[in-house]
């Protein structure tokens, strides 16, 4: 019996072990320029209330109903968003292939939730909203940084295909993070996001695949109602605080 190990399975688990090493190691610059951050500007800044924003002289923190809507908004984000990209790919605007995927093989799928699921949205949640966006927005506004930090978002994901989901995904974590008035809303819909996608690389096939087509009905009004309910909470929060 061949006990050899695949070349290729060797090489996506030192990619994704790098990337959970990696992960680790930036939160702790990002935490560190985010602190500075916060003691240069103060209260002068909304973005600089570490943990959450301050409106009006008053905290907003997230519930547990809100934590679980969050989760619930971004699984829903991912899945229509995947969508979307399968329709592009059918017309032929968008390559068909993600070169990414492969890099997935070989690893347990709890490692997987961990390093991807876990520790990947909470790092580039803190570079790329947490630092850049606010940043941004300080200089140029709202809407001009939740586009721009998205647009580099995508371009950080290297390959068209993940660039765009990663567009898309970017513009509605920042618009989530500032109608909620807390800096850990991004973090939970990208946790969501990424947790469910790999949840549907693991099963998906054999989900879809399941003769009772109402219970895939299901889950995707569940989360059509997520996302347009959560938007609803979120968007009525910010405007009562304004």
């Amino acid at each position: 019996m061949n006990h050899a190990k695949d070349p290729t399975e060797a090489f996506s688990r030192q990619v994704i072990f790098l990337t959970g090493l990696g992960n680790l190691l930036a939160m702790i610059p990002a935490l560190s320029f985010f602190k500075k951050d916060q003691k240069r500007y103060g209260n002068r800044y909304l973005s600089r209330q570490i943990g959450g924003f301050e409106k009006k002289g008053d905290r907003f923190r997230l519930t547990m109903q809100d934590f679980v809507l969050l989760l619930l908004i971004g699984s829903g984000l991912a899945l229509y968003c995947n969508v979307l990209l399968g329709w592009l790919q059918m017309l032929g605007l968008l390559p068909g292939v993600d070169p990414l995927g492969a890099y997935m093989e070989g690893y347990s799928f709890p490692m997987l939730i961990l390093i991807l699921g876990i520790f990947s949205p909470i790092t580039e949640e803190m570079v790329f909203r947490w630092l850049l966006y606010y940043r941004l927005r300080d200089y140029l506004g709202k809407m001009p940084a939740v586009l721009l930090s998205a647009l580099v978002f995508g371009i950080y994901h290297l390959n068209i295909l993940q660039g765009v989901y990663a567009f898309i995904l970017g513009t509605a974590f920042a618009l989530f993070q500032e109608w909620s008035g807390n800096l850990w809303t991004s973090v939970l819909l990208h946790i969501g996001a990424n947790c469910f996608s790999l949840l549907i690389s693991e099963f998906g096939t054999v989900f879809f695949g399941m003769d009772n087509e109402y219970l895939v009905l299901l889950v995707y009004f569940v989360l059509m109602f997520a996302i347009v309910g959560g938007t609803n909470v979120f968007r009525r929060r910010s405007r009562s605080i304004e």
